[in-house]
């Protein structure tokens, strides 16, 4: 319900991202971003510790999931981290398999591997990453549509990230929306803390 809130919320300050409703500025993600690539598409070893590897099956459109967490060494880490370094505020964006065409801001301040996943860096001058997420998820079916690649296994390569088009609101609209989905984050938590404890006490 509060996703559904946050979209809402979203669609009422920017209009339609696909219609483009509000006449916003188009600009593709390679002239608004900082940064665009992507984790390995090797397969590095897996252990029981280390450094935690985010895949696609743990990007999902409301945030980053734990349910299989797999770890990498040190080694392969910082191979595959002097490539793609995802840092907060970050957007990490699904281009191949599970989730394809997904994006999640990542809320994680420690260093962690990717693999099958692009890393885009807003310039926080002009867009907010809070916006970047809820824009490409909204605009989810369309992107992939657009960009639909033949084969059994679905892809988007790093030239067609870069080239994807969305609107952009002044950055200080953006931040406001930002702030919104803090606060509305603050409520998640506080219902799973209010559900967890409504558990234990049943």
């Amino acid at each position: 319900m509060l996703d559904n809130l946050i979209k809402s919320r979203f669609v009422e300050m920017f209009g339609d991202p696909i219609a483009n409703s509000e006449n916003l500025v188009l600009k593709p993600l390679n002239d608004i971003c900082v940064k665009i690539t992507d984790g390995t598409h090797d397969t590095p070893p897996r252990y029981s510790s280390g450094y935690l590897l985010i895949t696609g099956k743990n990007i999902r459109s409301s945030g980053i999931v734990f349910d299989e967490v797999e770890y990498v060494s040190a080694e392969d880490h910082k191979i595959i981290y002097d490539r793609c370094n995802p840092e907060y505020g970050d957007v990490l964006y699904t281009n191949i398999g599970v989730n394809y065409g997904t994006a999640c801001l990542n809320s994680l301040d420690y260093e962690f591997s990717m693999k099958n996943v692009a890393l885009l860096k807003p310039n926080k001058e002009v867009l907010n990453g809070y916006y970047l997420w809820e824009c490409l998820n909204i605009m989810r079916n369309y992107i992939l549509s657009m960009n639909q690649v033949g084969g059994a296994q679905t892809f988007m390569g790093l030239a067609t990230i870069k080239k994807i088009t969305i609107p952009v609101s002044p950055i200080e609209i953006q931040n406001q929306f930002a702030a919104f989905v803090e606060q509305t984050d603050k409520l998640k938590f506080r219902s799973i803390i209010l559900t967890n404890s409504l558990e234990n006490m049943a």
